[in-house]
């Protein structure tokens, strides 16, 4: 897999992150996907425009990288591994910058969470919401979690080559 490293410019070639024991050789089954290789792809996603400035569940976030970003099935994750991710120790420093609420720093990464327990459910769900670097979450009139949004309109556009490969660029 290739991806574009903003800060100079070029195509970096990532390792193959997932590699399938001889035992699993034409079986379905996978090894799980590296949680800093979801971690950078959530990053990286998080500056796309088009995901920007929407409350979004942990599970649509994974299902809109793995459309527009993973092009190698293998390589595609669930919303539960990209909170495992998110979650592990490694990445308290991230994890402080996207439970601030207020005093947002000019070079907070731009990721926001909040966790929701919807009525009648036993546990509570992620959601996350991306903005430029700097900047919170727009204000609205309604609280935050009745501004969650599915993405449908992201999830159902197909994606043309021309799009694939600017896609492929922007990552």
């Amino acid at each position: 897999m290739h991806l574009l490293d903003r800060s100079i410019g070029n195509l970096i070639s990532w390792p193959s992150v997932q590699e399938v024991h001889p035992d699993l050789i034409g079986k379905s089954r996978k090894m799980p996907t590296d949680q800093s290789f979801i971690l950078s792809l959530f990053r990286e996603a998080c500056c796309w425009t088009e995901f920007q400035q929407k409350w979004m569940s942990s599970d649509t976030w994974a299902t809109l990288i793995n459309k527009y970003y993973v092009f190698d099935s293998v390589l595609a994750f669930t919303g539960k591994e990209l909170l495992a991710s998110i979650n592990n120790q490694k990445q308290r420093h991230l994890q402080s910058q996207m439970d601030l609420k207020t005093n947002i720093p000019f070079d907070h990464v731009g990721i926001f969470r909040e966790k929701h327990r919807f009525k009648g459910k036993s546990s509570y769900s992620w959601f996350f919401y991306a903005t430029t670097k700097g900047s919170s979450p727009l204000r609205t009139e309604k609280k935050w979690f009745e501004c969650i949004v599915n993405a449908e309109q992201l999830l159902n556009k197909v994606i043309t080559r021309n799009e694939s490969t600017e896609t492929k660029n922007v990552t």
